[in-house]
């Protein structure tokens, strides 16, 4: 199989019970690589959620989230880019104030390098996927090789937020131990 393909099988696999800090994509990073992983945010801040977002998040009175845009990295090795849309009136106080979001979306101080599934532990968090495809020749803004993008949903008692990540060639290409994490 190859390490594409193993990362993918992965993320498709959301085992029932299990907490996100233990399933999710950081969890995958961490397990390939054997390195802490941490985020750097580009952006974040509240943003008017699409038709197809209020859907998805059953969330037919909330008209905005908070965005989270940012960079995992396993070490020094750039695992994949992120975003992150946020329901901030479905988190714990404890996980916006560490996520620096404020109770309207509004943007406050933030904890630095703590990604999303970490914010979450403890608390029971799952995560659904909704699609993984390979996206061989795809390259983001700034050029980088794109491997795979990751979509999903994530759930306290409802849904909180949805995840995308596109992982990065460089990333699969640094750990091909890729090849024996399923």
């Amino acid at each position: 199989m190859s390490s594409v393909s193993a990362l993918i099988e992965r993320l498709l696999t959301a085992p029932q019970g299990v907490p996100v800090e233990e399933s999710g994509a950081t969890a995958a990073f961490v397990a390939i690589s054997g390195c802490a992983v941490g985020a750097v945010m580009q952006t974040r801040g509240p943003r008017a959620l699409t038709q197809h977002e209020q859907q998805l998040l059953q969330s037919t009175g909330a008209t905005i989230g908070h965005e989270r845009c940012g960079t995992l990295f396993a070490g020094n090795v750039p695992a994949a880019a992120t975003t992150a849309v946020l329901l901030p009136q479905r988190l714990p106080a404890a996980v916006r104030a560490t996520l620096g979001i404020g109770p309207d979306g509004e943007t406050l101080p933030e904890i630095a390098g703590i990604p999303l599934g970490r914010a979450l532990t403890g608390l029971g968090a799952r995560r659904e996927p909704l699609e993984v495809v390979a996206t061989p020749g795809e390259r983001d803004a700034a050029g980088r090789a794109l491997i795979i993008c990751s979509t999903a949903r994530l759930w306290l008692d409802r849904p909180i937020g949805m995840v995308t990540e596109r992982v990065y060639r460089e990333f699969v290409d640094a750990f091909p131990s890729c090849r024996s994490v399923t």
